[in-house]
Formats: structure tokens, sequence, C-alpha cells
């Protein structure tokens, strides 16, 4: 099978707990037929997600009493919310969006501070979902962008859109998350809630596959989504993960979970230097080498990279930056004149705790050498 959030191939299976009912299916005799499903847990030797190897179709999951409804907890919501609230350009008059109705007491706790722009998708008048039973598995199903974009323009896209307890459903994650951005602003924010599997896994409790879920996250796994379908880098999660108290600092997290073999660790899939040249050309952009000294190559390897480079139309190098000693600098200055390429600077500034050169603190570049930027002033509008 191809995993849904890597598409990697190497999916293997893990546990197999044989054919079982649905485990909200409850007979109403001792004589009707039960439909069994294939419950396989596996995981992705790429990203690490644990998973069903054979999903159960989502029409089977639909619970075949109304009163059937799974409650999660919520005692935390308040603080979501208010966390939410802070969030810079959030006014009152911001729309704020739910999928399912799972995200009713958080939108009901938002209209009680004040907000009153919103709604959430009806599975009947938006969805056409007439089925009083269906719920989640449903939605998942029909939550594509094609569906859920017509939806988002007609009430409002949102500022905030809560996905609470449903992404781990995904049949087809990829086309779930799309349907999901496709309600949200420009700039919105999506606040997803799923159900961390950590516990489960650490103390071998075999039940949670009858959660029947898709996925099964950890914190670690589900950072592959966040960088995957979200656009979420790795620096964003790692910081989440110091500031929830899971590693001291940064360099735990990369020593515990981002170096090869650990779970986040993702392989460097490097571009042709050509083809990566002609992307950011064709994007409109100008190709810039960046911090050279960090990539240890030998004389010989340098003069390569720089001569192939050029070649290939790239116009600038990276003479000043953080992680350069001043002899490197002086270094790359020399061969932005031998090259006849342009010259960059930029601190690599992250955070105050994180970077070697604080924001303006780096030297001027020095004589002769002709800034990037110089190349750029004709896109430069003055204000007024």
């Amino acid at each position: 099978m191809t995993c849904p959030v890597c598409q990697s191939a190497a999916v293997e299976p893990q546990l197999d707990v044989g054919a079982h009912p649905v485990s909200s299916r409850f007979a109403r005799s001792n004589s009707e037929a039960e439909v069994c499903h294939s419950l396989v847990l596996g995981q992705c030797a790429d990203c690490c997600t644990i998973q069903l190897m054979q999903p159960v179709p989502h029409d089977a999951l639909v619970p075949p009493y109304d009163w059937l409804f799974a409650r999660e907890p919520e005692e935390h919501l308040d603080t979501v919310v208010e966390h939410l609230m802070a969030l810079p350009g959030l006014p009152r008059e911001s729309v704020i969006a739910g999928l399912t109705s799972k995200d009713d007491s958080t939108l009901d706790r938002f209209r009680k501070r004040g907000f009153s722009n919103v709604w959430r998708v009806d599975l009947a008048t938006d969805l056409g979902v007439t089925n009083p039973c269906a719920n989640i598995e449903t939605v998942q199903k029909r939550a594509t962008s094609q569906r859920l974009a017509p939806i988002g323009l007609r009430r409002g896209l949102a500022d905030v859109l809560i996905v609470r307890h449903i992404l781990e459903h995904a049949e087809d994650l990829a086309a779930f998350v799309e349907g999901c951005a496709s309600l949200v602003k420009p700039g919105g924010h999506i606040m997803v809630e799923l159900p961390d599997c950590s516990t489960s896994l650490r103390l071998d409790d075999y039940a949670m596959i009858w959660e029947e879920h898709a996925l099964y996250f950890v914190p670690e796994t589900f950072a592959g989504v966040l960088g995957i379908l979200f656009g979420v880098g790795f620096f964003m999660f790692a910081r989440w993960l110091v500031q929830t108290g899971r590693c001291s600092d940064m360099q735990e997290v990369f020593r515990r979970y981002l170096t090869e073999g650990k779970p986040g660790f993702v392989p460097h899939r490097w571009a042709a230097l050509g083809d990566a040249v002609r992307w950011i050309q064709g994007a409109g952009g100008m190709a810039v080498i960046a911090h050279p000294a960090r990539y240890k190559f030998s004389a010989n390897e340098e003069y390569a990279l720089f001569s192939e480079f050029k070649t290939h139309g790239g116009r600038g190098v990276e003479v000043l930056t953080g992680s350069h000693s001043a002899a490197d600098s002086t270094r790359y200055a020399k061969t932005a004149r031998e090259f006849q390429l342009l010259a960059s600077r930029g601190s690599d500034f992250h955070s105050p705790e994180e970077s070697r050169t604080d924001l303006g603190k780096l030297p001027l570049l020095s004589a002769g050498l002709t800034p990037v930027w110089s190349a750029l002033a004709h896109r430069v509008h003055g204000a007024g």
C-alpha cells in the first residue's frame, strides 16, 4: 500500500488481529449476519506513521443507531479558545468555522466570547447527507475542495477553522487537507485536534486498533503531516516540542527526532543543480548559492560547483552569513569577483536563542562587490 502521509510504498504490516465486525455494529439479534473487516496495523518505514493497511470503508462505519455518538474530552477547550483568540489579527468580527458536530462546543465558546460570525458545515444542507446516523466518517469522505470551496464562498471563508477528531479517519488525507484549506482565507488558521496514541503504544494496548482510525499518530509522526500537507517546517514543530516540555532545547529535538535513524528524519532528495536554477528562474527568482562554507567541499569540488552554477545561469553567492567566519567571508568575496557573481548577506536569524548572529549585527559587504538587491531595484516601488 501507499502511505497516505508521505506517499511512500514502504508500509509494512506490524500487527494482524484478524477480521472483525465494526465496533459500533451492535447486532439486533443472534441470527443477524456480521460483516467483518481485516484489521492489520502497518507502519511506514519512511515517515513512521502507524496506519490500517486496509482502512474500513466509510459507509461501513456509519452507526446503525442515531444514539451512538463518540464524545471527546473537552476540559481543555477553554484554554484552546483563549490561545486562538490571542492570534494576531483576530478581532471579534472574524469568521470562525467548524467542520463537524464535534466542533460545536468549541464554536459555542467563541460565541460566548463575542464572536458572531460563526458557522459549521451541515451534513444535510451543505453536503446533501440525509442519513441521521451519519457523522465524521461521512464528512471525511465528502470533504474535498470541490465540495467545500463553494460552501466557504457562500457562508464566508474562515479566519479560523476548527477540525477536531476527524483527520485521523481520512481515507484520502491529501484531499481532506486540501478540502479544509478551501474553507479558509489566505493567511487564516486551521486548528486540528486528534488523539495522541503514545500512551496506548507505550502500554502495548492493542485495543486502540478498534478505534478503526485510518491513521494512528504520535506527536513525532504528526510532524510529517504538518510538513508534507500543511507546509509547517521542522523548526516550527521542533519549537513546539521544546515549548511543551517534551525536549529541553532544540539540540535535544535534533538528537532524539531529526537525525538519521530517528523518527522525524527525512532523507535529503537533492535536485540536479541545473534543474534547481531553472526552477528558480522560471518562478521569476534569482539563484544564489547559500552559505557555501557549510558544504565542506575541497577546493576542486568547490571550483566545479561554482563553474557549473555559473554555466546554468546562477547569479549570486552568499558572502556574509551567520555561519561564516571572517576568513570565510573574505574567501567568498574573492569567489564572487572571480566568477562575476552578485553578493548577498544574511544573518540566518531564527530566534535570539537559536541563531549565531543577531539581526543587524552582520558587517557590510566589502567594497567592489555588487549586492544582489541592486539587480532587483527595478522591482522595488516606493510608497506613495
